[in-house]
């Protein structure tokens, strides 16, 4: 299969507006806390639930080195859960695009088995933490938003995200939901125009 950007978009924007998110940066810990289905745990955490001594030796040993897994059980009653593990000590920008692209795995339904579905996960957190109809806000605010620079600081990615985020779009947006985030975000983006051009 090959990954489906509208539906990681759409995704993205239906869970910003569901929650009524209107504030930068978008955090996903605290979408992560509204899902029912989610166990969250550290590294560390995990590590002293299993018995590993190291917390290290858990991550790098059975993890792979990744800043993030999310494993996905079926329990005998049909229902699915979900157990995040994550790097609460890797740095903080990453680690919220990490967050997201495993926030994404959850929401889309993911198997977990596939390349794509990894790339409609770093869809979906690109879209989540830095949702593309909030750049037309930012341009009439007279904000660069072709500067990878700009959307970094204002939307708290790191570096790499930010240049992600600044590519052309891989998805022809949904014009409804697309409106729903620009006069979600309207108010957000007036006050920090007029912060950054004060």
């Amino acid at each position: 299969m090959t990954p489906n950007y509208f539906r990681a978009s759409y995704m993205a924007y239906k869970t910003l507006i569901a929650l009524h998110i209107d504030a930068l940066p978008i955090e996903p810990m605290q979408i992560l806390s509204y899902c029912k289905n989610v166990v969250v745990h550290t590294y560390d955490e995990a590590a002293e639930a299993f018995g590993f001594a190291d917390a290290d030796y858990f991550r790098w040993m059975y993890l792979y080195n990744r800043d993030a897994v999310t494993f996905r059980r079926e329990l005998p009653d049909g229902r699915v859960i979900y157990e995040l593990l994550y790097d609460h000590r890797s740095y903080g920008p990453r680690q919220r695009f990490t967050l997201g692209h495993e926030l994404g795995h959850i929401v889309l339904k993911h198997r977990m088995e596939e390349t794509w579905e990894d790339q409609e996960a770093d869809y979906y957190a690109s879209q989540l933490l830095a949702p593309r109809p909030v750049f037309q806000l930012m341009k009439e605010s007279g904000m660069d938003t072709s500067s990878p620079e700009v959307i970094s600081s204002m939307f708290c990615l790191s570096k790499a995200a930010s240049r992600v985020s600044v590519q052309p779009l891989r998805h022809c947006p949904d014009p409804e939901l697309s409106e729903q985030i620009k006069h979600q975000f309207a108010e957000e983006i007036r006050r920090k125009g007029g912060i950054l051009s004060a």
